[in-house]
């Protein structure tokens, strides 16, 4: 299944500069005793999405005499979304997700295999599943496991401007301290402390080197997300930055921290919160971006689109038509009329869009889709991250800055970010900043062999031991120069 829209194309960009999959924590009691007879226990699969083999689990338990449900798509990081009807009829079943629009419907075979297909949207794809008594477990060599050689320690501490309680976990290097700190900010989407994606967990890896190395950090939930108050459905990249000045401004007041010492770390999105908390707050130490941008978000879509088009060997004209698209979709972003105004225009581009697409492709084109993907790009984060220069607040950064992005990465592309911000912080008068790439790594810091996001739930590695080096040796040799 290829899927050649701009609509999808948009949407997918800003998605996946996020994390793919979320809990969905909750109950279900929706079976009966004779229909959990016949299904129960775990049903495995793989489902091939547009060349994106992900596993897919559906879980049946009975607790207690109460038989519930449960989907996993342990590939993305998303497990316990909850399954809110099922039909078992016969030898047919059919398992509803409204979470995620989803429903799977097949047959029982003699071989006790189901035979069936997934449909999520306009879109259905065959998936046959099977029992199975283990549910295979992703494996990710890297995540540390206890005794740790820190202290780990469950925090909260406040967003005063908003009002608002973030959690997190501190971790503190053994001995005496006080010790430098970092504060580790997410990029985009609602994301928990240690950023999980794909069944990865970067900052929980590089958090665990860090300590390990003489390091405390900071990791926390996202407003509105884990065990965070707030409703990160109307912030905005500036409401971010506030949480992780507020977090900052915890380590200031912790005993075991080196008030002189504090840094910011930015991942993707975080790598233009750090940038405008480090232009405000000048008590800031130092700042390192890990993939961070020196382009505004449509310039980064831009080229983003255009490497997965080349990717999916798209012909010249079709890029040149997208890009078109997108182009006047941001003109539209940008003006200064309300959001119903935006949303109607936005609603008459695509149907204008959708007329010059092949025939085959306007299928899938609904009116239900265009509506979906309009409010997902008239939002408050996004208008706000359209109309953001990273530039205007690397400019006003003068602590020390490192800049990190990996050759290999199609979501932010290393060369004209990187030149951005390099161009930006000299024109700011910063001359303590380091710039550096390197050849395999993808947005995820893992190393890759084209840099597909296909690859990363499949990559083994969560986190280059190489960059977390990097960045150790560089903290040690700014806060050594204090």
């Amino acid at each position: 299944m290829k899927i050649k829209t701009i609509i999808l194309l948009l949407v997918l960009s800003v998605i996946l500069l996020s994390s793919c999959g979320s809990k969905n924590e909750g109950m279900n009691d929706i079976l009966s005793a004779n229909e959990y007879e016949i299904i129960k226990g775990n049903w495995v699969g793989t489902l091939d999405a547009g060349g994106t083999m992900l596993s897919i689990i559906f879980r049946f338990i009975d607790d207690n005499d109460e038989y519930k449900a449960y989907m996993d798509s342990p590939d993305q990081g998303a497990t316990d979304i909850v399954i809110d009807d099922v039909i078992v009829k016969d030898k047919k079943v059919t398992f509803v997700v409204s979470k995620i629009g989803g429903q799977y419907s097949g047959e029982i075979t003699e071989n006790g295999k189901i035979i069936g297909k997934w449909k999520q949207g306009e879109y259905e794809m065959d998936l046959n599943i099977e029992r199975m008594n283990e549910v295979p477990e992703v494996n990710r060599p890297q995540e540390p496991k206890p005794p740790y050689n820190y202290t780990e320690e469950e925090i909260v501490f406040e967003n005063k401007k908003d009002k608002i309680l973030l959690a997190g976990t501190m971790t503190i290097p053994n001995g005496d301290g006080p010790f430098p700190a970092v504060v580790l900010v997410s990029g985009s989407g609602p994301q928990d402390r240690n950023e999980e994606v794909f069944g990865h967990k970067p900052f929980l890896i590089i958090a665990d080197f860090l300590s390990s190395n003489g390091i405390a950090v900071l990791r926390y939930d996202d407003r509105g997300f884990g065990e965070s108050e707030g409703d990160f459905s109307t912030g905005t990249t500036y409401d971010f930055a506030e949480d992780a000045n507020a977090a900052f401004k915890y380590l200031q007041n912790n005993p075991a921290i080196n008030k002189y010492e504090i840094g910011l770390i930015g991942h993707s999105e975080g790598g233009i919160i750090v940038p405008i908390v480090a232009s405000k707050n000048h008590t800031v130490n130092f700042i390192i971006l890990l993939a961070g941008t020196g382009m505004s978000l449509d310039e980064v879509l831009y080229k983003q689109s255009e490497d997965i088009m080349r990717e999916d060997n798209y012909s010249k004209e079709r890029i040149a038509m997208e890009t078109k698209y997108q182009k006047k979709i941001y003109v539209i972003i940008r003006k200064e009329n309300n959001i119903e105004t935006k949303r109607k225009e936005l609603v008459i581009l695509y149907n204008e869009y959708k007329n010059e697409l092949p025939n085959d492709e306007k299928e899938g084109l609904t009116d239900d889709v265009i509506d979906r993907v309009v409010s997902s790009i008239t939002t408050d984060w996004f208008i706000t991250a359209i109309n953001l220069d990273p530039k205007v607040y690397l400019k006003k950064v003068i602590c020390p800055v490192l800049a990190l992005n990996g050759e290999k990465d199609i979501q932010v592309y290393y060369k004209d970010n990187l030149e951005n911000i390099e161009k930006a912080l000299k024109e700011g008068g910063n001359k303590n900043y380091s710039v550096k790439h390197f050849p395999n790594l993808n947005h995820l810091f893992q190393n890759a062999e084209t840099g597909a996001v296909s690859e990363y739930a499949l990559i083994e590695e969560s986190f280059s031991e190489i960059v977390l080096n990097e960045m150790v040796n560089w903290i040690k040799k700014i806060i050594s120069k204090k």
